[in-house]
């Protein structure tokens, strides 16, 4: 069963215990999650913030190392039946490009979601408050523009109705005022160099000499005898949220030849965009956040990350430069292990992550 199945009426009741739970139970605080719009399931919500259904789940708490940890995933309707032509891989690519905290996944049965997934424990409650809210705002903001720049290409919108009230006819600006709503809650930082300070120092906890440019900074890691780069950019202008910070994990193509060879570019990157709604992921305690597409700038692989201005502190983004540093990590292992069976790196991919 999946976090979104046995779906029920209402959303009273008890919530899973663990962090996972107290996070549901913050969000409907937020102002986001109207109960008349709510249908409640055993692992958590689906609701309708406009026409585009969105679902939350966590998984049952367990413990880590001493630390009590809960998976939270979260998942928006885009669109369907999307065609496998050049110009709609160009279009999914570029969505990825310009992903928020969410990757646009497909979850089979040609269903294209957003989707993201946080980490919630004892130890980082501050941050998991913090961007649940966020995530789910943007996605709802984000799930109409990429349903209509995907329709241009041949998909169906995937729209729905609340089983007892019907469709919700929100119109997008005020979707997009809700998720400005939600995100001003925070006090913008000023985008200057500053904000990199705590992130450089953490990347040299662990070996990595983060180096600084006019524009944000860079840190390179090994990478199955190559080389990947981690970005973390700013300002930089986003079309449809505004300004922020860009992390974005660039691979080396040369570690990545034998999936290149084997299964295509385009295959490849929807493997990695599907981590994100896999249990075998979740089970490695790394948050996934972010989209998988070729970098602009070079067509390598890339996983980028947009962090809006409202929520570019240096703890936010020093959790996402970490989380982002273990998911290379984590890949490289995999790489590693397949120099000498490269047949078996899918398997590898699918059950390591």
């Amino acid at each position: 069963m999946g976090f979104f199945d046995e779906l029920g009426s209402g959303i009273a009741g008890r919530w899973p215990e663990g962090p996972g739970g107290e996070a549901l139970g913050a969000l409907l605080m937020a102002g986001l999650v109207a109960p008349e719009w709510s249908v409640r399931h055993g692992a958590g919500l689906e609701w309708w913030v406009g026409p585009h259904a969105q679902r939350i789940g966590t998984t049952s708490c367990e413990r880590i190392e001493g630390t009590k940890v809960s998976r939270i995933l979260i998942e928006t309707d885009v669109a369907h039946g999307l065609l496998e032509a050049p110009a709609a891989r160009q279009r999914r690519d570029a969505l990825n490009q310009r992903a928020s905290f969410s990757a646009l996944v497909d979850a089979g049965e040609g269903r294209l979601v957003l989707a993201a997934s946080l980490l919630a424990t004892e130890k980082n409650r501050a941050f998991t408050l913090r961007m649940l809210p966020a995530i789910c705002a943007m996605q709802a903001a984000e799930a109409g523009p990429a349903a209509a720049a995907l329709a241009a290409v041949g998909a169906v919108p995937t729209t729905s109705a609340h089983p007892g009230c019907g469709p919700r006819r929100l119109a997008q600006p005020e979707i997009g005022e809700l998720a400005s709503h939600i995100l001003a809650r925070y006090p913008a930082p000023p985008l200057d160099p500053r904000i990199f300070s705590d992130v450089a120092a953490t990347l040299g906890d662990v070996g990595l000499e983060a180096r600084a440019d006019a524009r944000g900074r860079d840190a390179e890691l090994p990478f199955a005898g190559e080389t990947a780069v981690l970005q973390i950019l700013a300002p930089i202008e986003h079309p449809g949220i505004g300004s922020g910070v860009l992390c974005l994990l660039v691979l080396p193509v040369l570690a990545l030849r034998h999936a290149l060879e084997r299964e295509g570019a385009a295959a490849l990157l929807d493997r990695l965009n599907a981590q994100t709604r896999r249990h075998a992921f979740h089970a490695d305690s790394l948050p996934a956040l972010g989209g998988w597409a070729p970098d602009p700038a070079s067509g390598h692989p890339a996983l980028a990350a947009f962090v809006p201005a409202a929520l570019a502190h240096d703890e936010v983004l020093t959790d996402l430069a970490m989380a982002q540093l273990a998911r290379g990590l984590l890949l490289a292992r995999c790489f590693d292990a397949a120099v000498e069976a490269p047949d078996a790196l899918a398997r590898l991919l699918d059950e390591a992550i």
